[in-house]
């Protein structure tokens, strides 16, 4: 009798974990989320590192807040022949020196961002404000073996994994000298100066003069940040040319899991549910003991379908280059409120 009690229990426990596939969200244990809709300025910037001209990927611009310019915290790091580690649990990125390997992939980094452009004079009078969907961060940085952050009005932000910042923060803390030419919006450096950052002589502070928006909140699902890897070097030989892949967003990476995620909650409930509804209107217990088991194992197929959709969106993460810690949290999170369901109902 003790054995049809317990695989009842069972099947009890298997009808409630349904409930966990619904309202999943990744979250992080460093501290709360903000989310929310600015109005930036996208501007044509040109960075220039000893005379080099770089620039960031297409999908990486630099943008001006609050007449801070904000750039994406990689690519300035590597122009400015800096390493960058991030560590997704403690939300923290650590700046330092690179080892010898580090300055193969940063070097090779710097060649694949190098351009040719001419520089002169922008008209600012059509200017116009663009709406985007930021993520502000209580983001941990550590130079060089030092905690520094950034002014409280200028916090770090996260759009689509990449995490930016504002340049004067990381430029003084990297501690190299930033020139900043306002008529042609040209970030100058020398990566082999040192000292406090300042401006050309007549150059108004970073970023146009027009009014910006306060950030409003969203409500949007928010998503795990993430810093996109550095391409690595191969080896020698002529390599035929590839299209260039386009690189999906994260959120939408993001967005589709969970659609897919609420689709097996949807199909589970209704499987468990009916299974449920067979087992209180039947009587006869060696009937009862042959649904509790189908349903045991429709938990068991439930779960490889779980899997299945973490196992592919953390496929397509790495394909695009994005951390993957956010299938490590839904997972955790699955695992979690499966074993504390078991608990609350086989305890009863």
């Amino acid at each position: 009798m003790d054995q049809v009690v317990s695989k009842i229990k069972r099947l009890c426990a298997a009808c409630v974990l349904l409930m966990m596939l619904q309202g999943v969200s990744v979250a992080s244990s460093a501290g709360a989320q903000n989310n929310a809709l600015i109005e930036v300025y996208f501007v044509p910037m040109h960075f220039v590192f000893d005379g080099q001209q770089l620039s960031p990927p297409e999908e990486q611009r630099g943008f001006i807040f609050n007449s801070t310019t904000y750039v994406p915290l990689r690519f300035l790091s590597y122009s400015l022949d800096k390493h960058v580690d991030w560590n997704g649990e403690t939300y923290t990125v650590r700046i330092s020196d690179p080892n010898t390997m580090q300055k193969v992939s940063i070097h090779e980094y710097k060649l694949n961002r190098a351009v040719n452009r001419d520089i002169g004079a922008f008209d600012t009078s059509s200017l116009a404000s663009t709406p985007i969907e930021v993520y502000f961060e209580q983001v941990h940085y550590i130079f060089d073996g030092k905690s520094l952050a950034p002014p409280e009005e200028s916090p770090g932000m996260i759009i689509e994994g990449s995490l930016y910042v504002p340049m004067r923060f990381l430029s003084e803390s990297i501690g190299k000298v930033i020139e900043w030419d306002s008529e042609t919006y040209t970030v100058s450096v020398e990566t082999t100066g040192t000292g406090e950052p300042g401006t050309k002589p007549g150059t108004k502070p970073e970023g146009p003069t027009q009014p910006v928006k306060s950030p409003t909140p969203s409500p949007s699902p928010i998503p795990t940040p993430s810093t996109p890897t550095v391409p690595q070097g191969g080896g020698g030989g002529i390599i035929p040319t590839q299209p260039t892949p386009v690189k999906v967003a994260y959120a939408t990476l993001i967005s589709e899991a969970e659609s897919q995620m609420a689709a097996l909650r949807n199909s589970a409930e209704s499987r468990l549910s009916a299974l449920y509804a067979q087992y209180k209107a039947e009587s006869d217990t060696s009937r009862k003991l042959a649904i509790a088991a189908e349903g045991y194992a429709a938990l068991l197929q439930i779960d490889a379908e779980f899997n299945g959709v973490l196992s592919a969106l953390e496929g397509r993460l790495v394909a695009n280059q994005y951390e993957t810690t956010a299938v490590a949290i839904y997972r955790s999170q699955y695992e979690a409120e499966k074993e504390a369901r078991k608990a609350q109902l086989l305890g009863g």
